[in-house]
């Protein structure tokens, strides 16, 4: 299951570069990426799909882990204060791109 989510995510990110990179010359894929992992508990695939999550090793794709922000009463869905948080968290992803090691 991991490595089809692995395999999945990989061909979009690619199609994303060739389609963005159509609109200029061609060269290396510079478009950032972020993954937000799953936060909630629910579900049997719950852990594969964050593994495959975490498990992404392309260059321009950086992994953002959401799980223990608080979630709403359903226990699915990240609450407003945990949007606001998971919000600062890709903000300070993307300022320590250029930074950051795979």
């Amino acid at each position: 299951m991991s490595k089809v989510y692995m395999h999945n995510y990989c061909h979009l990110t690619m199609d994303h570069c060739i389609f963005f990179s159509s609109f200029k010359p061609p060269r290396q894929c510079k478009t950032k990426l972020f993954v937000v992992g799953l936060a909630s508990g629910l579900g049997q695939y719950t852990e594969v799909v964050r593994e495959a999550q975490k498990g992404i090793k392309l260059r321009n794709v950086r992994f953002v882990d959401a799980k223990g922000l608080p979630l709403e009463d359903g226990h699915l869905h990240l609450s407003t204060q945990a949007q606001v948080q998971l919000g600062h968290m890709l903000a300070q992803a993307y300022l320590n791109y250029g930074t950051s090691t795979l």
